[in-house]
């Protein structure tokens, strides 16, 4: 094979894997325009997270401002039991930071940097190594985290794709929490988030 035909096979590769993420994409938007369940489109979202960025785990984290905290609302990969409902301080973590900053902050190696919350980790017995975590916003507020953990390596030197998706999937989320807000709102019964 030759340089040249190693570089269209790559292309086509890379090609076919961008159209499986659109693809993916696709499917979550048509969800939240067709369910009126919120929990069902946030699970779905979180489901489907994994055929798109090679991890460990991932978790959505809601930030209660009367009381400063951040909850895991939604667990994929692991310990999901142990860390759904767990409420930590909103200025702790890489989660804090990404709130407080509202902007994404991509670890290559979490352990170097002194806003890792290494206490998570010992309390539920995990490794955490990459971590992504970026804010879920929407009309200028900032109503929580996205986190993803233990990103495969080839994933995280592409940072710039990275980051772009998980934002993406941010603002999915992002609705599905203002729809679940605004249901409650109205009057709906058994809205769970």
């Amino acid at each position: 094979m030759t340089g040249q035909q190693s570089n269209e096979k790559n292309l086509e590769v890379e090609l076919s894997l961008a159209n499986f993420k659109l693809e993916i994409l696709q499917d979550i938007t048509l969800l939240l325009t067709e369910s009126l369940d919120p929990r069902q489109t946030l699970d779905f979202i979180m489901d489907r997270i994994f055929a798109l960025v090679e991890m460990e785990a991932a978790s959505v984290l809601v930030f209660d401002e009367s009381r400063e905290q951040l909850e895991f609302i939604c667990v994929r990969g692991g310990k999901e039991d142990e860390l759904m409902g767990f409420k930590m301080d909103a200025t702790l973590g890489i989660a804090g930071k990404a709130l407080a900053a509202g902007e994404p902050v991509l670890l290559e190696d979490a352990s170097d940097d002194p806003d890792f919350f290494r206490e998570l980790d010992s309390i539920f017995g995990y490794k955490t190594k990459t971590l992504i975590a970026v804010p879920l916003k929407i009309a200028g507020r900032t109503l929580g985290v996205l986190e993803g953990v233990n990103i495969a390596t080839d994933e995280v030197k592409s940072s710039e794709g990275l980051i772009e998706l998980f934002e993406c999937l941010a603002s999915l989320i992002s609705m599905t929490l203002i729809t679940a807000r605004l249901m409650k709102q109205i009057g709906v019964e058994n809205i769970d988030l």
